[in-house]
């Protein structure tokens, strides 16, 4: 062989031993986290939101068991200090909904949004407007007018719902409303005038 043919045989060479320590290196960073060339583990972070928002957010490697989560705090957040590569498991945790759990590799998602559910149960919605006599709508649906005194009292079930108030001659009211088995939210609405 020329010496010609012996220096590109080496190369090839130094390029398989390349390739394969690279996907050695691949298969050791997807057990025990990424690290750098000078071997110091990478962290990530995953930014956290929840429908309705305001759940407890807990983390954990997925290899850990129960009682390793660690609170992270209430959602919308970020969690940091993830290292890269790694599974982990997400809890969200909020009275009147389902826990919500969500296995990710840190690194490979950056953003979750979690739209939890209900555990079941009612609440009531009361409403009421300054002018009286507004059209109360429910996802879309009407439930009533609101009276000359007091409240309009509507019984949902215990979820997110959107609620549209509106008036002929009155800029519409629209907001997103959380109701909780049990519990009572109360909306009074003070009407702008204007077209919508």
């Amino acid at each position: 062989m020329s010496k010609r043919g012996l220096t590109v045989l080496n190369a090839m060479i130094i390029v398989v031993v390349i390739i394969g320590a690279v996907s050695i290196l691949s298969l050791l960073s997807s057990l025990s986290g990424v690290e750098d060339l000078s071997g110091n583990v990478i962290y990530s972070s995953i930014y956290v939101t929840s429908n309705p928002s305001g759940a407890t957010a807990y983390t954990k490697k997925t290899s850990q068991s129960d009682q390793d989560y660690v609170n992270k705090g209430t959602t919308s957040l970020t969690i940091q200090n993830l290292e890269s590569g790694v599974s982990y498991t997400l809890k969200l945790v909020k009275t009147g909904y389902q826990t919500h759990y969500k296995t990710f590799t840190a690194g490979s998602l950056l953003s979750y949004n979690a739209v939890l559910t209900s555990s079941g149960g009612t609440g009531t919605l009361k409403v009421s407007s300054t002018p009286t006599g507004a059209n109360v709508y429910v996802d879309g649906v009407l439930k009533g007018v609101t009276p000359s005194s007091g409240y309009l009292s509507v019984t949902l079930s215990a979820e997110v719902h959107t609620l549209q108030v509106t008036k002929t001659g009155y800029i519409d009211a629209i907001t997103g409303i959380s109701i909780t088995s049990g519990g009572t939210i109360t909306k009074t609405v003070a009407f702008t005038p204007g077209v919508n």
